[in-house]
Formats: C-alpha cells, structure tokens, sequence
C-alpha cells in the first residue's frame, strides 16, 4: 500500500530532479541532504525510477489514493477526480508534485 511516506518521496525526488534539470531520477541527487531524506528516498527506490522529468512539470509521476491506498504512475500532472484504482473506492487520488525546495511535507494531511 501507498502512504504518505512515498508521496513525500515521489514529492522531493521531482523538487530534486527539476533543480538538477534531469529527466530521469539518479542516486546520485541525494548528495546534500540530510540523513533523513536521503534514507527516504534510497527505501524508495523503486518508486523514484519509474519518474520523467520534462521541461517544467512532471511527464510521468504518481497518483495515490488517500481512501484505498493504492497508486499508480500517470502520464502528467493532472487531477483526477475519481479513484480508479480500487473498484467501488470513492476516493479521490492525489498526484504528486514538486515540493519547493529540499523539504518533505505529508500531501495526505
């Protein structure tokens, strides 16, 4: 299951990537943060590679559904307004974006 915990990865490594300018996740962006996130980020791993960073926004990142806790990649950043992840779940999924900066926020509170 989904959790907060991966949002805020998905969440920081897209903040990360834009910085760097990469459209592809690296390792290697995890120099300069504390231990906290950088452990994060490597529990996460798995996650953080199916991203694509293009030009200004997300071209692939990731939907989770705060109702069922499933997730899902999806092409752009756009709202979705029903889960479909779950069936009969009426819960409505949060795409992840770049967070400002190097900090983690929870996107389920």
């Amino acid at each position: 299951m989904f959790g907060v915990e991966e949002l805020d990865a998905v969440s920081l490594a897209l903040a990360l990537m834009r910085d760097a300018n990469l459209e592809l996740w690296s390792d290697r962006l995890t120099a300069g943060l504390d231990d906290a996130q950088r452990n994060m980020l490597m529990r996460h791993r798995d996650i953080l590679s199916m991203l694509v960073w293009a030009k200004r926004s997300a071209l692939v990142t990731v939907a989770a559904c705060p109702e069922c806790r499933r997730w899902s990649c999806v092409v752009k950043s756009k709202a979705l307004k029903q889960c479909g992840l779950t069936v009969g779940c009426n819960g409505v999924p949060v795409v992840a974006k770049a967070i400002a900066g190097n900090t983690t926020r929870s996107l389920f509170s």
